[in-house]
This record gives structure tokens, C-alpha cells and sequence, in this order.
């Protein structure tokens, strides 16, 4: 085999790969929408972490806690669809 049609070859390997990883890529990203959209059928836990820190999963996205003697603060909201629902439990 010569060098050129090896190169050739390698090229065609590389196309190949690139094409199954963005095949894949767009299957695991296409599972993880379903996946979302199913978690928000699901009810909120909230779970103790370390630090004062408290998880609450179940709302659209994980949003943790913080609670301070001053007050709590809390990061990321969830989604929309579940914003009431959220506020009842951290209430």
C-alpha cells in the first residue's frame, strides 16, 4: 500500500469516528431531554447535605440550599412548571 492511499484510508477512518461520535452525541443528548421532561413528573426530595448545605432534586434541575442564622439562599430554581411546588417545600 503507498503512502498516499494509506493517508486515504486514515482519512476515511476519521470521517468514520467523527460520524459515530456525533451520532452518539446527538442519541445521548436527545435521552437526556426525555429523561428532564420525565423528572418533572416526579416529587421534590430535598436531601441534607454537609455545610448547612440541603440538595432538593425532583424540581427540573437539582437546586441546593444554603441555611445561614441569617437566612437561606438558594441556588438555581428549578423549572418554571415547578416554582410553587418548590417554594412549599423550602418554606
Amino acid at each position: 500500500m503507498t503512502a498516499e492511499a494509506k493517508s486515504s484510508v486514515d482519512r476515511s477512518r476519521r470521517d468514520v469516528l467523527r460520524a459515530v461520535a456525533g451520532g452518539a452525541l446527538l442519541a445521548a443528548t436527545g435521552s437526556g431531554w426525555r429523561f428532564a421532561s420525565a423528572a418533572d413528573e416526579t416529587k421534590l426530595a430535598a436531601e441534607p447535605l454537609r455545610g448547612g448545605l440541603t440538595l432538593v432534586s425532583g424540581a427540573g434541575g437539582n437546586v441546593v440550599l444554603l441555611g445561614t442564622p441569617d437566612g437561606s439562599v438558594q441556588v438555581d430554581s428549578g423549572s418554571a412548571e415547578r416554582a410553587q411546588e418548590l417554594a412549599k417545600l423550602i418554606a
